[in-house]
């Protein structure tokens, strides 16, 4: 597993990268949704879904990618503080004190 993250116009982008079997065609957005799962995963099929959920609540996005070479590449976009949903930030603002 390859990991990155880069700073880019007031976002964060964290890249994790694997080197495995990957995913069908066509199924980039498809695992995305709650309830969908790999074939091969023994899981719910709720991670990626919350995952993205979290961060489109947060201004950000999830997105999963079919690298050249095989594998799987999830792109994490994660906005600042400063760009985030003002509501998100005030209420985990209002928690944390």
């Amino acid at each position: 597993v390859h990991i990155s993250a880069a700073e880019a116009d007031g976002h964060v982008v964290v890249q994790v990268r694997d080197h495995g079997p990957g995913i069908a065609p066509g199924r980039e957005a498809d695992l995305l949704d709650r309830g969908r799962r790999g074939a091969t995963t023994g899981g719910r099929g709720l991670g990626l879904g919350i995952s993205r959920d979290l961060l489109r609540a947060h201004g950000g996005d999830l997105r999963l990618v079919r690298p050249a070479g095989g594998g799987l590449l999830a792109v994490l976009d994660i906005p600042s503080a400063e760009l985030a949903a003002p509501e998100a930030v005030g209420r985990y603002a209002a928690e944390r004190t």
